[in-house]
């Protein structure tokens, strides 16, 4: 099973001592001083990317129990919201469509529907789970570097359509309305996958904790004696390869804990046509991928809101994104937009509290500066 995302980099920063463990077992990482709790460290391949698990805890025993625990959950996550596995909760729901009444689904499906519903009527809909048809054409293209037919558009943006999909709050029952739809779950669902597997850590004892879902982070409490997890979020990629072998790598650092965080931007998933670059990202509102470039990382208080603004935050732009999330105590976020070759990064007032450096002297602007 596989749920692709539009993933730029996020990852985890902390100094300690590599001890001995095989390949495949959980790996301590002490301190000089071999204090305690000790630092584990485990990856395995879910979702279509590596969920990367650090945690502290009093022994090995404590550490397996709470990797085994963490990564079942996410396992099973994997059948319940997969697009890609014709068995999965979510595609019997979709093959299902139309629906002549509204039909029970699980806890874990309920919930991401209904914040990815939420998260739509907060961003002018452009976080869209309905673009399933979409997102299987731009996969294509991306094979074959060739754009979509006119035909092939035209029938796929029919199939699609958040008006399509209705949700019964009350008894917790979904109904879908158009034969041949499929939901993509995939600008939300590792987000919640990373929340849920933290959530497990803590639920067997353990509170020092971060699981990394290729990029996207559910962070609990610091590591002992530190005031949080330190965050690497490289700036956005130049334009050309020659570019970025001719400039170091720029990185902005942040120090969180209890928090969610996440990052959408089209540095490593895109395709050249006919010289235009097209972003993974698709725009619900046209069917096309996204063409300017820009990443944007969210901070929330769970990793499933911050994943879904990172990626709805992308489509709207950097005027429209600031003024969306802005207003939203509980969320703070870092556009980074390139413009003649030069990336500039723009904050919302929320976001420099967590900021502890940077690798060059980057143009950070606060939300009031853009223009």
């Amino acid at each position: 099973m596989t749920i692709l995302h539009n993933v730029a980099a996020l990852f985890v920063i902390s100094a300690a001592l590599t001890c001995s463990g095989g390949p495949d077992a959980p790996l301590p990482i002490c301190s000089e001083r071999g204090a305690s709790p000790a630092r584990y460290e485990r990856s395995r391949l879910h979702m279509g990317t590596s969920f990367r698990i650090i945690l502290y805890a009093s022994g090995r025993e404590a550490a397996m129990r709470a990797f085994d625990g963490a990564f079942l959950r996410i396992k099973r996550l994997d059948e319940v919201l997969s697009n890609y596995d014709s068995a999965s909760e979510l595609n019997h729901l979709c093959h299902g469509g139309p629906h002549s009444r509204p039909i029970e689904v699980s806890d874990d499906l309920w919930k991401v529907l209904e914040r990815s519903e939420t998260l739509a009527a907060i961003t002018q809909d452009t976080l869209d789970i309905s673009i399933g048809p979409l997102t299987k054409l731009w996969r294509r293209a991306r094979r074959r570097k060739t754009l979509p037919t006119f035909e092939q558009m035209r029938e796929a943006r029919e199939r699609a359509g958040l008006h399509h999909i209705k949700l019964y709050r009350e008894s917790r029952r979904v109904q879908i309305l158009r034969a041949g739809m499929q939901l993509d779950l995939g600008a939300i669902a590792k987000g919640y996958a990373a929340d849920e597997a933290l959530r497990e850590i803590q639920r067997l004892g353990i509170t020092q904790a971060s699981v990394d879902a290729g990029g996207d982070l559910a962070l609990g409490d610091p590591p002992p004696e530190q005031v949080g997890w330190t965050v690497a979020i490289p700036t956005l990629d130049p334009a050309s390869q020659i570019e970025k072998e001719s400039r170091p790598a720029d990185q902005t650092f942040l120090r969180l804990a209890n928090v969610g965080i996440a990052t959408s931007g089209d540095s490593r998933q895109f395709v050249e046509i006919d010289g235009t670059r097209y972003s993974h990202i698709i725009d619900p509102r046209t069917g096309l991928g996204l063409t300017r470039r820009i990443s944007v990382t969210v901070i929330s208080a769970d990793c499933m809101t911050a994943d879904g603004l990172a990626s709805a935050a992308c489509v709207l732009g950097l005027s429209a994104g600031m003024k969306t999330i802005e207003p939203m105590g509980e969320a703070s976020a870092m556009f980074q937009v390139m413009r003649n070759g030069h990336n500039q990064q723009y904050t919302t007032r929320g976001f420099s509290r967590f900021v502890v450096g940077h690798t060059t002297a980057s143009q950070m602007y606060d939300c009031t500066e853009i223009k």
